[in-house]
């Protein structure tokens, strides 16, 4: 009896702990503050429970009160957490000069994301000189289907993700959003087979990207790096080398294993798509081989409509 009680009481608390990590992803960008009645409805728990939460979660600066409005808010708590993962990353603290390299050289966007759940984090950024910057932010997700980098981190998944994924309901974002599960799942194919995805105003109107795989040492896909630009910029007659690092490194950091995979991309014709015994010539660490796309939208591995 004794036993069934404690194991109760641990039932409650855990329920307890959940339904505290679900009120505190209710604050999105989007949806920055709430107010008590508003949580309990999201939730579906009444309000005396949602205020002792808040006060709780308050308690650890993990939420604040606003004083005009009086609806809470995700407290400073939050950025010293986040500020700690960040710190403890890696891959985010490997990546970042070669983000900062090539934005510099293309004087467009440059992000890391990984596979969070369903969609896509990002989990670093460096922003371009252009008046017209692209509206991803570290802490940031995006979805998997409609982005260069969330095609990219889905194509290397073993197949009951991919399928999974391709259930599960698909928004369609522009008139170039493909939501089609045959289509997409064709062009997650190719985007294996070539190494890299180029995505065509798919998910904002007028922002292009471009993306590629980040191997760690088991060849096990980890990441995707990107750089985004209008799509005047992505036409340009300029090489944009999406990674370039030493041989040296190579065995050194995860990022540098997809450094070889990142091809050079070009506007004017195009030769195709990377050849098997290319692509892994490329992640062997052989010199890197240039990818020539044509400006139109369609020839992207992974980018059909």
């Amino acid at each position: 009896m004794e036993q069934d009680s404690k194991g109760q009481a641990k039932g409650a608390l855990m329920k307890s702990l959940d339904n505290a990590l679900t009120l505190l992803e209710q604050f999105t960008p989007e949806a920055p503050a709430f107010g008590i009645t508003e949580l309990a409805t999201r939730l579906g728990l009444n309000k005396a429970t949602v205020f002792n939460m808040l006060k709780t979660l308050e308690a650890h600066s993990l939420v604040e009160q606003l004083s005009d409005t009086k609806k809470y808010t995700l407290g400073h708590g939050i950025i010293v957490l986040a500020g700690t993962k960040l710190a403890q990353s890696e891959l985010s603290h490997v990546a970042r000069p070669h983000l900062a390299r090539l934005s510099h050289e293309t004087n467009e966007t440059t992000h890391l994301a990984i596979l969070h759940r369903n969609e896509l984090l990002y989990l670093e950024k460096i922003e371009s000189s252009q008046p017209v910057r692209v509206a991803a932010r570290i802490g940031g997700r995006a979805p998997l289907h409609c982005t260069a980098n969330g095609k990219v981190l889905l194509a290397f998944q073993p197949n009951e993700v991919i399928e999974e994924a391709l259930r599960a309901p698909r928004a369609r974002y522009t008139e170039n959003t493909i939501v089609d599960p045959a289509v997409l799942r064709s062009q997650l194919a190719e985007i294996r087979q070539a190494g890299y995805c180029i995505e065509r105003e798919e998910f904002i109107a007028d922002i292009r990207g471009i993306a590629a795989p980040v191997f760690d040492f088991n060849g096990t896909v980890i990441a995707a790096i990107a750089s985004s630009d209008r799509p005047h910029g992505l036409q340009k007659g300029r090489s944009k080398r999406l990674c370039h690092s030493p041989c040296e490194q190579q065995n050194r950091f995860p990022v540098a294993l997809a450094i070889n995979r990142i091809k050079t991309l070009e506007s004017g014709s195009r030769t195709g798509p990377a050849s098997p015994a290319e692509s892994d010539h490329a992640i062997d660490g052989g010199d890197l081989h240039q990818s020539r796309f044509a400006g139109d939208a369609g020839d992207c591995a992974g980018s059909r409509a």
